[in-house]
């Protein structure tokens, strides 16, 4: 219904180090269906016939004919879609609420001679407010509302245009492939996102000349469709970003969290043109290819870079461990960190009583952080309690430590 789902949930700031009480609006979109060709009818118009909504029982999968019984009936009912089990046309009827809503058109009547064909081209589409901003209690339903009619009639109108131009639409330049890399310096926390100029060698397909502008790079830090946050604009060839020797962008994205995974994208945007090659009628704005188009879809886990051979900074996070780690990525909700580890190490986890319950042997010439589930050696999660931890490495130095875990 038009309440979109509201929930609330808590988050946790990993770089403030709080927790957040989250409000998300968890179905913010509206759904549109549009006809775009019908062919004439019998009496030479072409029309939708008729159209009603009807909502079915939630334990009973037999749509709108829950309640149409035979054949004749059931024929009558596609013909006038008010016939249906619980029809209404009027979206401020009372069962509009209601669960198992179903949309119904009647198109018709159609004399088809035998082994002859109509065509009927039908649009689908959602529209809403970006996934960003249904959470934070950034925007009221009524504003949500508003938002998702303006988006639909958008659309609307895209859909439309696509299909009278025959799928020949202004296009924005293609995105970039890129990587993400740790910062390699001892101590330093960051993820580093390159790519090349690849794009800027490409002419935009109507226009023949080649109109990228600049770059943007989004992040999520919950799932891999968002909520997306841009945390960088780059223009085309800024000497703070392209190295000219490689033709290649480096951006550091140093706001981030120990241990938490990040999803990324780097979009590409253009000039916009006055006039669009296709139709000179038409003016094009900037346009932007989409964060889809290659976003990470497994997530970058920030770590650090191993130190050389000491042990004598080694912490363990969170410490103490209450009820969750913090992540936001599903299956991590326990895991603890151990971090400033060189590359090979061996830490040892133990009881007060002196049991030991997990050896942990970390090799890793690119990570300085080694993660625990609470799962034991024999396959339990741990309890709560006081654990103690002995850290080996492969010079034979030793660091103790503890750390307490409350789940």
């Amino acid at each position: 219904d038009e309440t979109f789902d509201p929930y609330d949930f808590v988050t946790y700031d990993p770089v403030n180090d709080r927790n957040v009480i989250t409000n998300e609006f968890v179905a913010p979109g509206l759904v549109g269906i549009k006809f775009l060709e019908i062919p004439a009818d019998t009496n030479g118009v072409s029309k939708i016939n008729g159209f009603a909504w009807s909502t079915g029982a939630p334990s009973h999968d037999s749509g709108p004919f829950e309640n149409v019984l035979g054949l004749d009936d059931k024929y009558d009912a596609m013909a006038d879609p008010s016939l249906l089990t619980r029809a209404f046309i009027n979206d401020s009827d009372p069962q509009m609420g209601d669960g198992r809503l179903y949309a119904n058109f009647s198109l018709g009547p159609f004399n088809i001679p035998r082994r002859d064909s109509i065509k009927i081209v039908l649009a689908e589409f959602v529209g809403g407010v970006p996934f960003e901003k249904t959470r934070g209690n950034q925007l009221t339903v009524a504003e949500i509302k508003a938002a998702g009619d303006s988006a639909v009639q958008y659309l609307s109108d895209r859909v439309s245009f696509n299909y009278e131009n025959n799928y020949r639409v202004p296009m924005p330049p293609p995105a970039p492939d890129f990587s993400v890399t740790p910062v390699t310096v001892a101590g330093e926390l960051g993820n580093i996102i390159r790519f090349s100029n690849a794009p800027e060698l490409v002419p935009d397909p109507h226009q023949s000349v080649a109109d990228l502008a600049g770059y943007r790079i989004y992040r999520s830090s919950f799932l891999p469709f968002g909520p997306w946050e841009q945390i960088a604009e780059i223009p085309k060839g800024d000497p703070q970003f392209f190295n000219s020797d490689s033709q290649a962008y480096g951006f550091t994205d140093d706001n981030v969290a120990l241990g938490f995974g990040y999803y990324y994208a780097v979009t590409s945007f253009d000039t916009g043109h006055d006039a669009w090659a296709i139709n000179p009628a038409v003016a094009v704005p900037p346009l932007e290819s989409s964060i889809f188009a290659n976003r990470s879809k497994t997530s970058f886990q920030t770590t650090l870079s191993p130190s050389q051979s000491d042990i004598s900074n080694v912490q363990v996070v969170p410490n103490p461990f209450y009820r969750s780690s913090g992540f936001s990525e599903p299956g991590r909700e326990r895991d603890i960190q151990f971090v400033f580890l060189p590359q090979r190490c061996t830490i040892r986890i133990l009881t007060v009583r002196g049991d030991l319950v997990k050896t942990i042997r970390h090799d890793n010439p690119n990570s300085g952080v080694a993660v625990w589930n609470q799962i034991s050696d024999f396959g339990q999660y741990v309890k709560s309690g006081m654990y103690f931890y002995v850290i080996e490495n492969d010079n034979g130095d030793v660091e103790r430590g503890k750390f307490a875990i409350v789940n």
